[in-house]
């Protein structure tokens, strides 16, 4: 996400420092590693450097097809450039195609590769998204993102209405490192049920996990939670528990997890929240 100076953060160009208005934690809810990234400018001297780039676009088919060409030439890092070509396909109402290529990185067009080819379909019961996407480490001109960089991914998220009360959700993927045998196999699954007053759900989480020094790490984890509305939605109190039944957790990303969150509506628009949780993994108590 963008920030936004003085709201989100302050800065003394004089001292050289950021200071954010609230603690930027390591990982998210779901314990997903969190990064901040700072774009900025220098003065390099006198020296005169092209940054550049155009792309070039036209709709097809009644405006259901659009086609593009795009090129970037950065002389700023090197010989920068990169030449891509895009595609997106409104097939029905429902169900859109969209595909990305492109080529080249900071020593020219023949370094690197990325592409992305994507199915996002919306109906009134079920909503889908797969995905293939690749980013070799050489590609690009710096402005990647760097968890991405040398992996190829392929997927599925999806949510199936089942009916006005219970939904089954789910997310799976394989991804593979391009540089190194590193490679997780996900997959999580939820069955909820929706109530006048809160949820319930149950629901599994598996990984398969290799590391970059050949050692299998896999978690495979059920889990069960919900929420519950109390005094006329004053107090929201919401619960999940997991629990390994055959011992396997040791997947980084993938604890054993306990949380507890209480949200207590002072009044309309204001909100105090309150959590607690316990990640319990291979090596490490969080």
């Amino acid at each position: 996400s963008s920030d936004l100076r003085h709201i989100d953060y302050d800065i003394d160009t004089s001292m050289g420092t950021v200071r954010f208005r609230q603690p930027m934690l390591s990982r998210d809810g779901n314990l997903n590693p969190i990064f901040i990234v700072a774009d900025y400018e220098v003065e390099g001297g006198k020296s005169s450097k092209l940054a550049a780039a155009g792309r070039v676009a036209t709709k097809l088919a009644d405006g259901r097809v659009e086609v593009g060409v795009a090129v970037i030439r950065d002389e700023t890092v090197g010989k920068a450039t990169v030449l891509g070509a895009d595609i997106k396909a409104r097939v029905t109402a429902t169900t859109e195609l969209r595909g990305e290529i492109a080529k080249g990185g900071r020593q020219g067009l023949g370094q690197g590769l990325a592409y992305l080819a994507e199915v996002d379909h919306h109906g009134t019961k079920l909503d889908l998204l797969a995905y293939a996407r690749q980013q070799d480490t050489a590609f690009g001109v710096g402005q990647q993102n760097l968890v991405e960089a040398g992996t190829r991914k392929f997927g599925l998220d999806g949510r199936l209405r089942l009916t006005d009360r219970i939904s089954l959700t789910g997310v799976a993927w394989h991804q593979q490192q391009l540089d190194s045998a590193g490679t997780r196999t996900a997959a999580d699954v939820r069955l909820e049920y929706r109530r006048n007053t809160g949820t319930i759900f149950v629901g599994g989480q598996y990984a398969a996990d290799r590391g970059v020094d050949g050692k299998d790490r896999d978690s495979r984890l059920l889990t069960l939670g919900g929420s519950q509305a109390l005094f006329g939605d004053k107090l929201t109190v919401t619960g999940q528990t997991q629990f390994a039944p055959g011992g396997d957790s040791d997947s980084v990303d993938f604890p054993v997890r306990h949380q507890i969150q209480l949200a207590y509506r002072i009044k309309p628009g204001i909100r105090l929240i309150g959590g607690y949780e316990i990640a319990n993994g291979d090596g490490y108590v969080a």
